[in-house]
């Protein structure tokens, strides 16, 4: 036989001069086994580069050829993007598999909720896309709704419950484009335009916010170079104390100069630095830096005052969290005494009993503990009573309206109340006027931030700050 085929399944392998003649049958069959297993080493290998390992769901790979032949044909295509809302958080909360099982059970419910003809993949951590081949435009938000309600139903994880929202972005072929990779990509700005909106809802592409969108992305891309480029800077906030009309301390806040995106306000980026995990780094960053300065300024010869430093709840939820500020205490020298770290009050009610340990733990060194951004969250009396919280931070948005708004006045006064009743202290921040403070003072408020008394400071010019100023107020009015 000078030329024969081999036909296993769907693939063929030419056998060309393969001679037959004096060959035994164990090698004629040794032979075939030994073609066959290429053949599923083959497949095995197309298979792992189209597929995702973990769920075998189409990866990004298999995604772009399925969309390339569509377009090809000109056939309509909805790209409906999802992507898991507070992904980081969870991943650093359920340790080392829970993530990996969380991504499975995802996967599955998403799958039940298309139809045959759809193709859901998975193209990262926490995203997955969703080819829906209809010519109904409205389908594509209905198909997303459906998600939606399925993932808002509790997960069970190695016996922890655990409650998911998603945000959805959805782009439209050939309506929005005729390229396969602007499709993903608009598909991909509508999500982050859904999750700087509020989250847990649908977005679809559209043209006229292209730009603000696109900024998130810049944001995003500049984001990851900014530590290697010393973009980041510190500038510190006088915290004032009425009851002994002095500087109490100062609070530690970012600032972050882009070359060429210039000054991005932290309410733009920190969401972003959490969407992708680099809040881990830049908040080390951050604590590391403002330790320092603080050493520097004990040695420069001025009374010890407290440092407050901001933390972000995917930094408070990992498990090493502890352990990395004992670290960065030792390095820098800071004595944790004068350490206030403010913490949200998201991160406070997000399973508790770890957040117990670790706030007992902070206790325990002698770090303060301040609830930061009070108000905004839904925490309850029995747990602010059961939580080692020293300080309650109002959020500055109770400030801005409270004598125009009667009701105002009479939610700031019971906060007040509140953290007294509870043995705290009680801090106002984004104080401006003299009424303001002079109102405060009568509620008996403990602490005030605001530009009334300072705007922030440089590093070098807090020491100044602290020598030249020795009282604060005098019949309601600032005094240096």
């Amino acid at each position: 036989m000078n030329r024969d085929a081999s036909i296993l399944g769907d693939q063929t392998i030419e056998v060309t001069n393969y001679p037959l003649k004096g060959e035994t049958m164990d090698q004629v069959l040794w032979f075939m086994r030994d073609v066959s297993e290429t053949i599923a080493s083959q497949r095995l290998v197309e298979h792992m580069a189209y597929h995702d390992t973990l769920t075998n769901l189409p990866n990004r790979h298999k995604l772009e050829r399925i969309l390339a032949e569509h377009i090809q044909i000109q056939d309509p295509v909805a790209c409906l993007y999802i992507d898991i809302d507070r992904w980081r958080f969870l991943s650093d909360m359920l340790g080392h598999h829970g993530p990996d099982e969380l991504t499975m059970q995802i996967a599955e419910r998403l799958q039940v909720t298309i139809h045959p003809d759809d193709i859901l993949t998975r193209v990262g951590s926490s995203e997955f896309i969703i080819l829906l081949f209809d010519k109904r435009s409205t389908l594509a938000k209905q198909k997303a709704e459906k998600c939606i309600k399925a993932i808002s139903q509790p997960f069970n994880i190695d016996g922890t419950t655990v409650e998911l929202t998603m945000s959805a972005g959805i782009s439209h072929y050939p309506n929005d484009t005729t390229s396969a990779e602007e499709l993903v990509q608009y598909a991909r700005l509508a999500v982050h335009e859904s999750k700087r909106t509020g989250k847990n809802q649908i977005k679809e592409f559209e043209d006229e916010s292209k730009h603000q969108i696109l900024r998130t992305v810049e944001i995003e891309k500049a984001l990851a170079q900014a530590l290697d480029r010393n973009e980041f800077s510190l500038v510190y906030q006088p915290k004032v104390s009425l009851t002994q009309n002095r500087l109490d301390g100062v609070e530690a806040l970012l600032r972050w100069n882009n070359r060429e995106l210039g000054h991005v306000p932290p309410d733009d980026f920190i969401p972003i630095a959490e969407n992708t995990g680099l809040i881990h780094l830049i908040g080390s960053w951050v604590m590391r830096e403002s330790c320092r300065a603080w050493v520097r300024w004990k040695k420069s010869g001025v009374k010890p005052f407290m440092l407050s430093v901001n933390v972000s709840p995917l930094q408070f939820a990992r498990e090493d969290f502890v352990e990395s500020l004992q670290a960065i205490l030792d390095e820098t020298g800071m004595d944790p005494m004068f350490l206030e770290l403010e913490v949200t009050e998201s991160s406070m009610l997000s399973y508790e009993e770890s957040t117990r340990e670790k706030l007992t733990q902070l206790h325990q060194f002698g770090i303060l503990i301040s609830l930061d951004d009070f108000g905004t969250g839904y925490s309850s009396f029995r747990q602010l009573r059961e939580l080692p919280v020293q300080v309650l931070k109002i959020d500055r948005s109770f400030i801005v309206n409270l004598f125009t708004d009667r009701n105002q006045e009479a939610i700031v006064r019971s906060m007040i109340q509140l953290g007294h009743n509870l043995g705290m202290k009680v801090l106002m921040e984004g104080v401006e006027t003299s009424d303001q403070l002079e109102w405060l003072l009568n509620e008996q408020c403990d602490y005030v931030q605001g530009y009334y008394f300072s705007r922030p400071l440089l590093e070098k010019d807090v020491v100044k700050h602290v020598k030249s100023v020795t009282t604060y107020i005098e019949f309601g009015k600032t005094r240096a």
